[in-house]
């Protein structure tokens, strides 16, 4: 691509890692980053700058023989972004990472009060600053050239809204203040919504969602 590819990494939820790809899930923080620092040994490796010899908690890389190594490349190795909700994912990507993905379901706010704070938080405590990491935000959108695609796009945009907002560790995106601070409330019945400027007339109720299914 001559240098155009870009790797995006994401740790998905706990369901679909456990239950539709029969795979090891927790911990997912810890596992992505180390998964992330790998894959920068064996580019270095690739590129014959040191022997391959990456030892960590969850992966283990030792061995590289001259035959099945592609062997440098003519650009920079392709940058690593991963996607990135939560505080403790979002400094990892400022502390790692070349890029970060916010999610599509995100508010301005959440960005700017909670993310970018975090990533430069991540990225101060590797001797980097924000500018290192690049910032992918994007958005739902109902775009079309007849009022029926614009409509599908809509009805494409609510689909989504509800489905994320159905998980209690998205809801925190669009009200900071989730989870409530009253271990008497609750807000996963199907027509309740938390208080806030940007309250909605319902919300989908979320059964067996834990916030530690997010990144």
């Amino acid at each position: 691509t001559g240098g155009r590819f870009t790797l995006g990494l994401g740790t998905q939820v706990k369901a679909h890692v456990e239950r539709r790809y029969s795979s090891v899930y927790a911990p997912p923080g810890p596992r992505l980053k180390e998964y992330v620092l790998a894959l920068k040994a064996i580019f270095r490796a690739f590129r014959g700058e040191e022997r391959l010899s990456f030892d960590g908690d969850h992966y283990s890389f030792s061995l590289l023989p001259a035959q099945w190594s592609p062997g440098p490349i003519d650009v920079e190795d392709p940058p690593i972004y991963i996607s990135a909700v939560l505080p403790w994912m979002t400094r990892m990507a400022g502390a790692v990472c070349d890029g970060i993905h916010i999610h599509p379901f995100h508010s301005p706010q959440y960005v700017a009060d909670v993310q970018v704070p975090n990533l430069v938080k991540g990225a101060a405590g590797e001797g980097r600053t924000i500018d290192d990491v690049t910032l992918v935000c994007p958005v739902m959108t109902a775009v079309g050239d007849t009022d029926e695609e614009i409509a599908a796009g809509r009805d494409h945009a609510r689909l989504m809204i509800g489905f994320y907002g159905s998980m209690p560790c998205r809801r925190r995106v669009i009200w900071p203040e989730w989870p409530p601070s009253s271990p008497t409330t609750s807000w996963t019945t199907t027509r309740s919504a938390p208080p806030g400027p940007n309250s909605a007339a319902s919300w989908p109720t979320a059964t067996g969602v834990s916030p530690r299914t997010c990144g």
